[in-house]
C-alpha cells in the first residue's frame, strides 16, 4: 500500500513539474499567443495537446512537449479535432518513427513558414 502511495506521489509530481516547465516554456516561447491566456487556460492548452500527442502515441515527455510545440507553431491544428489531411498522413504513417514523424512535422512547418515569407508583398 505504501509502494501504491509513494508511486501516486511521485506521479503528481512529475505531472506538476510537466506542467510547469511547459507552461513556462510555451509563455516565453509564444509570448503573443499565450499574453492572453490566464494559468487555467495554459493549463487547459497544453492538456489539449497533451491528449492529442497521446492519441498519436507520443508517450514520453519529451515527444508529448515537442509535439505541442510544434502544435503551437502549426496554430493548434494537430490538436484539433479533425487535423488536416497532410498531418493526419504523417500521424498515421506506421513506417515512421514518432522521431520521424515529428520532424516531417517540423519540416511542413518550416514549409509552410517559407512560403508565408517568399510571398509576402509586404517587404
Amino acid at each position: 500500500m505504501k509502494m501504491i502511495k509513494d508511486t501516486e506521489k511521485t506521479t503528481k509530481a512529475n505531472n506538476s513539474r510537466f506542467y510547469y516547465y511547459a507552461a513556462r516554456y510555451l509563455r516565453e516561447e509564444f509570448a503573443e499567443k499565450t499574453e492572453t491566456l490566464n494559468d487555467e487556460e495554459l493549463k487547459n492548452l497544453i492538456d489539449d495537446g497533451l491528449r492529442a500527442a497521446h492519441a498519436n502515441h507520443f508517450a514520453t515527455q519529451a515527444d508529448a512537449m515537442a509535439f505541442i510545440d510544434i502544435d503551437m507553431r502549426l496554430e493548434n491544428v494537430l490538436s484539433d479535432n479533425t487535423p488536416p489531411t497532410w498531418a493526419q498522413k504523417i500521424l498515421t504513417d506506421a513506417s515512421l518513427t514518432n522521431e520521424q514523424k515529428l520532424n516531417c512535422l517540423r519540416d511542413a512547418y518550416c514549409t509552410f513558414e517559407w512560403l508565408e515569407q517568399a510571398h509576402d508583398t509586404t517587404k
